[in-house]
């Protein structure tokens, strides 16, 4: 089982009861809390916690992603007739993601969009389309990617 799901009164039960099914550390996992419990007023109108679990893969799989994602990337620009250059760049200390992926290229505020929305779904096409290939969780950050003018 890579992730799954779990509902509690609170999100850290939520988490524990995802940690004990699949047999994992806090370490070994990446949580996403999808929803915040409320207790509500005298017990009443309350709402549980849920929180989703992926588990983090070795290195292996993480180079094996990055290779796939980057590949990917590439084809989509070069689909989309857009000259630019993608590198592998170290993760951010955030933990948000366990690689990101960086552009170098003129005029590339195309790939931008308004407000960063054309940003936003080529990250998460990549996120899809990689995923389907390798049929495991990519983590992927929006905040890794950049855009470099080169003079």
């Amino acid at each position: 089982m890579d992730s799954l799901e779990k509902s509690a009164k609170t999100v850290d039960e939520a988490i524990e009861l995802a940690l004990e099914e699949l047999g994992a550390s806090r370490e070994e996992v990446e949580i996403v809390v999808l929803k915040e419990g409320r207790s509500g007023f005298l017990g009443i109108g309350g709402s549980g916690a849920t929180v989703r679990v992926f588990r983090r893969h070795a290195d292996e799989t993480v180079r094996e992603a990055v290779s796939v994602a980057r590949e990917i990337l590439e084809q989509l620009l070069s689909l989309m007739d857009i000259e630019a250059v993608v590198e592998e760049k170290e993760p951010s200390e955030s933990g948000h993601a366990q690689f990101n992926l960086e552009l170098k290229g003129e005029d590339l505020g195309v790939l931008i969009g308004r407000r960063g929305q054309t940003l936003a779904s080529l990250q998460y096409l990549l996120y899809l389309m990689a995923g389907h290939r390798l049929k495991v969780h990519v983590p992927l950050s929006q905040r890794g990617w950049t855009r470099t003018v080169q003079p």
